[in-house]
C-alpha cells in the first residue's frame, strides 16, 4: 500500500500511515473548514488496510484542538472500521490527551461510548513545542 504522508498545516493535522511499518497517526489541530473532503482519502486508506490479511490497526490520535466537522468525520471513519472489527479485524483506537485537557479526554470518551471500537486514553504531558 502506499504511504499516505501529509505535514501539518494552520488548521490541519499531521498524518501518517504506512502499512510496511504499521505506523498510523493523526496528530495536532483540526479545524479546516470542509472535514469531509480532508479525512475522505484517510478514511478510504484505513478501510483498504484494514481488508489486507491479517491486518492489524493501532490507529494513534493525538488531537490538540479538533472542532465539530472533525468529530463528524471521525465518527464517520469509526463507524466504517466497526464494520470491520466486528467481522474479526484487530482494531485498537489509541486516544492521546494533555493531562490537563479533560475537553480532549471527554472528546475520545463520547466517541468510544458511540462505537463497539476498543479505545484505550493515553495521558501525556503537552509541550509547546511538540507540535511545532
Amino acid at each position: 500500500m502506499k504511504v499516505y504522508c501529509l505535514g501539518p498545516h494552520q488548521d490541519r493535522p499531521e498524518i501518517l500511515l504506512n502499512a510496511d511499518k504499521k505506523i498510523t497517526y493523526i496528530r495536532g489541530k483540526s479545524f479546516m473548514e470542509d472535514a469531509l473532503s480532508f479525512y475522505r482519502p484517510i478514511q478510504d486508506w484505513l478501510i483498504d488496510y484494514c481488508n489486507l490479511p491479517d491486518a492489524v490497526l493501532r490507529l494513534e490520535l493525538k488531537y490538540i484542538y479538533l472542532n465539530t466537522a472533525t468529530v463528524k468525520e471521525l465518527l464517520r471513519i469509526f463507524v466504517r472500521l466497526e464494520k470491520l472489527f466486528q467481522a474479526g479485524v484487530d482494531i485498537k483506537i489509541m486516544w492521546y490527551y494533555a493531562d490537563d485537557d479533560e475537553d480532549m479526554l471527554e472528546s475520545g470518551r463520547t466517541l468510544n461510548e458511540v462505537t463497539l471500537l476498543s479505545f484505550e486514553f493515553i495521558s501525556y504531558k503537552f509541550t509547546d513545542t511538540e507540535f511545532g
